[in-house]
């Protein structure tokens, strides 16, 4: 996948948080964490409709070595900046995934429901354009 870096923001001591935003597939996006040796130690890929204001975590992970610092954290909460306001699900399919975001939905008043990608535009593994109507 070609993507490309458009900024970055900082948030832990020697960590930052860059952003990139697919060149194929619109709608799709991910915060990829750096850490202080410029190695990435965590990604999260997310899809955003603007039309239906939903965001869809597709996947979140962290090195090994760099969990529980607050790492996945912080990148949700990068992607959720790119939404504001959004209702925001994910697949929830490990019950670490369950236990995370469980833990994000009573930090930031979101459900996160695991319901997957609600939006007809977000089904599938793309933003679909809408499907046009029969008269």
């Amino acid at each position: 996948m070609n993507l490309r870096f458009w900024r970055t923001a900082a948030r832990h001591a020697g960590v930052s948080f860059r952003y990139r935003r697919s060149q194929q597939g619109e709608g799709r996006h991910a915060i990829v964490v750096i850490d202080h040796k410029d190695r990435v130690v965590g990604r999260l890929d997310y899809r955003i409709c603007r039309e239906c204001r939903i965001g869809y975590v597709e996947q979140i992970e962290v090195a090994p070595h760099c969990q529980r610092q607050g790492l996945g954290r912080g990148a949700v909460h990068e992607a959720l900046a790119h939404g504001p306001e959004y209702h925001w699900t994910t697949s929830r399919q490990s019950a670490d995934g369950r236990s995370f975001f469980a833990a994000m939905a009573d930090e930031t008043g979101l459900a996160f429901t695991g319901q997957g990608a609600v939006c007809p535009h977000l089904r599938g593994g793309r933003l679909d354009p809408p499907a046009r109507r029969r008269r």
